[in-house]
């Protein structure tokens, strides 16, 4: 079965539901990619809204944190299902710039390797700017997207029996 917003859905509701970050991941959209020949990368979109914000009044980088550790997870449910029953081992991040009020971000992950134990999975936060709100002039052109932030994703996965046990997965 693919990774639609619709499986995504479902596992969030089934998941995160009252879970520490839901009210962020419960807004992210599903944009696969994996249809356009790259079969390991999966992309996410948000728009940044002021839960997210910092004090400086950018998205706060425990925000940027919980996207990278969500978005990979599930781009390696969505690679290996079996997997997705995993513990985070090393999570890194670099900041190389901010996000605003109102700016889409598009967090795009990918797996490199999924082994019998350990996940690799890397991700790329780009900030498309505030396109939604945005009027383009015909003939104008938008500006490209900033990258926001880079990182990898190392998870331990658990034993295959919890996932077997845990069937809300649905794909």
């Amino acid at each position: 079965m693919a990774f639609t917003q619709d499986v995504f859905d479902h596992m969030v509701k089934h998941m995160y539901h009252g879970r520490y970050g839901h009210d962020i991941i419960c807004r992210l959209k599903v944009v696969d990619e994996r249809e356009n020949g790259t079969p390991n990368l999966i992309s996410f979109q948000t728009v940044v809204d002021q839960s997210m914000l910092n004090p400086l009044n950018t998205l706060h980088g425990g925000a940027c944190a919980i996207l990278a550790d969500v978005c990979t997870s599930f781009a390696l449910a969505a690679c290996n299902p079996e997997a997705f029953m995993s513990t985070t081992v090393d999570l890194h991040l670099q900041f190389l710039s901010s996000a605003v009020l109102g700016d889409t971000i598009q967090v795009q992950c990918t797996t490199s390797k999924v082994g019998s134990r350990m996940a690799y999975l890397q991700f790329t936060i780009l900030n498309l700017g505030n396109h939604h709100n945005a009027t383009v002039e015909k003939g104008a052109e938008s500006s490209p997207p900033k990258v926001m932030a880079v990182g990898t994703h190392t998870k331990y996965i658990l034993k295959s029996s919890l996932y077997q046990s845990f069937n809300c997965l649905g794909i």
